[in-house]
């Protein structure tokens, strides 16, 4: 069996359709049920690098909720990892969680990394500053030598100095 059908086989698997029959030479059915969930914890790992803040709000939550999310939605392609978070985003928001319009946020910041040239959102500010009231409107572009760049109004407070 070559490298293409054991990939499909594994795919297949991961995202929880049925395989197209018993392929002889495959790894047992644990073993590719365990080469899955390894797939599913790497993606959630790539995802927890690009959605920090949501990962940390998330806590312990954050592996079972994207290991729902990762269910029947495989990845593919260059910037599988950022589409990924994006997504995952999309769906914590969706679903409800409090962890939503944080996850929006930073995503924001992937979907310019995406391509897009403007984007401008509307959030609850402890979506962006923990513990500030109100709402904040960003508005991201893309410069002309491709730079990324973001204003927040009303404008980010600076960190408290204690002395």
């Amino acid at each position: 069996m070559g490298l293409e059908a054991l990939q499909r086989e594994l795919a297949a698997r991961a995202t929880g359709r049925p395989a197209a029959g018993e392929n002889p030479g495959l790894p047992p059915a644990d073993q590719l049920e365990s080469f899955a969930a390894a797939l599913v914890r790497k993606r959630a790992r790539e995802v927890r690098e690009l959605l920090p803040r949501t990962a940390r709000l998330l806590g312990e939550r954050f592996d079972g909720l994207f290991g729902e999310y990762a269910e029947g939605r495989p990845t593919e392609g260059p910037q599988r990892h950022r589409r990924d978070a994006v997504a995952f985003a999309a769906s914590l928001r969706e679903r409800g969680q409090a962890a939503g319009e944080t996850a929006r946020y930073e995503a924001s910041w992937l979907e310019m990394g995406l391509g897009r040239r403007v984007l401008l959102r509307k959030f609850p500010a402890g979506a962006i500053e923990d513990g500030a009231d109100g709402y904040v409107v960003v508005l991201w572009w893309r410069g002309l030598r491709g730079r990324v760049r973001a204003l927040h109004w009303p404008p980010k407070r600076p960190a408290s100095r204690s002395l």
